[in-house]
This record gives C-alpha cells, structure tokens and sequence, in this order.
C-alpha cells in the first residue's frame, strides 16, 4: 500500500473515532440534563377509580343516603409527599382531599350521594407516609379517623389503616411511577377497608 494511502486512512480512522466520541458525549449531555430537570418535577398521581368489591357492598347493603363532611390532616406535614425527590402532587390540592374524593366517587357511583343527607361521613388524616427509595420495593402507610354522625349524633368512630407494598428499581424513571401507583392502590385498600367494617356499614343503615 502506498505510504500517502496509508496515512490517508489512519487519519479517516481517527475523524470517525472523533465524531464516535463526540456524539457519545452529547448523547451522555443530553441524559444527565433530562436527569436535572426530572429532580424538580413534580409527579401527578394516576386517578383514583371505583372498585368492584367496594361497589358491590355500596349497592346491596340497604344503606341510606350519604353525605361527605370534611377531611383533613392532623398535622400540615401530612399533606406533602415526594419521591426521590420529585413532589407527589395531589388532585385535589391535598391528600386529606383526595381521600375525601376517592369516598365521594365511590358513594356517587353507587348511587348513595347526597350533601344534605342526615348521615354524614368526615374524618381526619393521621398518617400519610410514602417511600419510594427502596432499590427492591417501595411501601406506603395511611391511616384515617374516620367519623359517620347521622342526625347530629355520632353512630361511628374508627381508625382505619392501609398498608401496601410494590416492586420498585434502582431506575428512577421506573421507581417513580411505580410510587405514585403504589400510593393510589393504598388509599384503594383504605377505602375499602372502612366500607367492608361491619360497625361502618351499621352506621349508614
């Protein structure tokens, strides 16, 4: 091979490499920005949706008319969540909120709403923790008081707590999600643990 040759295609073997390097960097750039911004992204939790069972008991349990009094947290810490870092954001404005809507959809649907009904369900947050560092699984705790008052008097008065626990990764864009899911499916078994007591469903009748 002639020399000149040779030497033209060492230096065509080095601009590729160069250009390899150089779109590597960006590509790495472009990653570790992505990463910066989702650090302050606030995260939108999936929307609460009526449960079967939950459902079920609602509809054939002869009950009365219903109507939602106020939910609220214990302590204003209750009302914030994050995960790794990124703020969960709730639907209503608040957690204590959103718990309060999860209960108003499950009665709307069943078709027992009713804001001037003489049974009244309200209740107070008590706890309200979410981790989702967890490199293996991610966990959630919520308990709420919960009252049912009907013609003034009070007929219930319960705690009642849901635990959950779910798969999560060492991956952020997968942790992430899997939280904020994970939470949602929390306060799914809270609901349904307060409509499945036997002492809650008396006090509706």
């Amino acid at each position: 091979m002639h020399p000149s040759f040779r030497q033209l295609s060492l230096v065509r073997g080095r601009a590729q490499q160069y250009r390899a390097v150089v779109a590597g960097n960006i590509r790495t750039g472009v990653i570790v920005l992505s990463c910066v911004a989702l650090s302050a992204c606030a995260i939108a939790p999936p929307k609460y949706s009526p449960q079967p069972q939950v459902q079920s008991t609602l509809r054939n349990g002869n009950f009365e008319s219903i109507g939602l009094g106020t939910i609220s947290a214990n302590d204003p810490s209750l009302e914030t969540l994050t995960i790794r870092g990124n703020p969960l954001t709730p639907t209503s404005g608040t957690f204590s909120g959103d718990i309060r809507q999860a209960l108003e959809l499950e009665l709307s649907r069943a078709g027992l709403l009713l804001p001037t009904s003489q049974v009244q369900i309200s209740g107070m947050l008590m706890k309200n923790d979410l981790d989702g560092r967890g490199m293996s699984e991610g966990h959630a705790s919520v308990a709420v008081e919960f009252i049912v008052r009907k013609d003034g008097k009070e007929t219930f008065r319960s705690t009642k707590t849901a635990d959950n626990s779910w798969p999560s990764s060492f991956v952020g864009a997968k942790a992430i999600p899997a939280a904020a899911q994970g939470y949602v499916q929390t306060v799914e078994k809270l609901v349904a643990t307060l409509v499945a007591d036997p002492g809650f469903q008396a006090a509706i009748r």
